[in-house]
Parts: structure tokens; C-alpha cells; sequence
């Protein structure tokens, strides 16, 4: 942390303390901190969501985004757990990309967008569940019937979720788009 990087927590002033609360908020820490706080507020550091500027940041970044996942989209099928898992991490990070930005695009096109992309994130999510749950079964060190049994059952139920992954993969593939090409 940098020396004049605002303190969260005034020193005198811990989660839990009796303090007299008159007493923490004229103690020099806090009011440094509450400077530092209404400083930040009124400097323009950073583009407000709606802005020509903010979207000169987005846009390009969701587009990479999208045609990254679109990429890895088309290969599903060969991805094993451990890819799969981390498609979903990107699957999210691009609709929450898409959320913050929703302001700079056209509402129904962005809401069409984002309910394939919920809808992709939730099928993989049941997806990879399914293959933690698998992974923890196999790590029991002395298996036994129910064990197999489990194993048999949770290696079934990935390839059914796998496949029910598809509507909602084709969906997001021909979704279009709703920022500029």
C-alpha cells in the first residue's frame, strides 16, 4: 500500500471497539480518511458507464471477449473438465462485462445477449458441479460399493449435463452482438 493511499480502517478505530463514536470520527486518522474519501468522489477518474469515453474502453474489450469465447465455444466438445470450467469463468466475466456496459447499447439487443450468456453460464455451471463432485469421489482413498456406484452415477450425469450444454452453446453463437461491429 502506498503512503498516501487512503487507511480503510482508522488505527484507533477497529471492528468491535466500545469507542465513543464522537471520539473515532475527530480522531486525525479518520478525518484523513474521509478527505481522502470525498477527494476521490469529486475527481473525474474514471468515465461514467454511459460515456463516448467508457465506451472507447469497453468495447474493444468485449469484443475481444466475445470472439475469445466464441473461439473456445467451437471446441467444446474436446475441452476437458478443468477448460470447461474455466469457459464458464469467461462466459461470466463477459456478461458481467456486458452488464456494466448496458448503458452504451441498445436495451433489447444487450438483454437478448445477456440471456444467452446467463443461460450458457447456468448450463455449465450444473456442468462443472457435476465434475467437482466427481473429482471428490474419486479422491476417496478406500472406495467402496457406494462409492462405484456414485462414481458410475456422477460420470453418467456430466455427459447428460454436457450435452444439455448445447442448446445453450448454439444460442450464444448465433447471438448477435449489441455494440458496434
Amino acid at each position: 500500500m502506498s503512503a498516501n493511499a487512503p487507511q480503510l480502517v482508522p488505527p484507533r478505530l477497529q471492528l468491535g471497539d466500545p469507542a465513543d463514536p464522537a471520539l473515532a470520527v475527530r480522531d486525525a486518522a479518520t478525518q484523513r480518511l474521509l478527505l481522502d474519501l470525498m477527494g476521490a468522489a469529486l475527481l473525474p477518474t474514471a468515465p461514467q458507464p454511459d460515456s463516448p469515453a467508457a465506451a472507447a474502453v469497453m468495447v474493444p474489450a468485449l469484443d475481444h471477449w466475445h470472439r475469445a469465447l466464441r473461439r473456445e465455444v467451437k471446441r467444446f466438445a474436446s475441452l476437458d473438465d478443468a477448460a470447461r470450467h474455466r469457459l464458464r469463468r469467461r462466459v461470466k466475466r463477459l456478461r458481467y462485462g456486458v452488464a456494466f456496459a448496458r448503458g452504451l447499447f441498445g436495451r433489447k439487443a444487450t438483454d437478448r445477449y445477456l440471456r444467452a450468456l446467463a443461460a450458457l453460464q447456468q448450463e455449465l455451471g450444473a456442468l462443472n458441479d457435476a465434475a467437482v463432485a466427481l473429482a471428490a469421489w474419486r479422491s476417496i482413498p478406500e472406495p467402496d460399493p457406494s462409492t462405484a456406484f456414485a462414481l458410475g452415477w456422477l460420470s453418467a450425469r456430466r455427459e447428460a449435463l454436457a450435452a444439455a450444454c448445447e442448446p445453450a452453446l448454439a444460442a450464444f453463437a448465433a447471438a448477435k452482438k449489441p455494440w458496434p461491429r
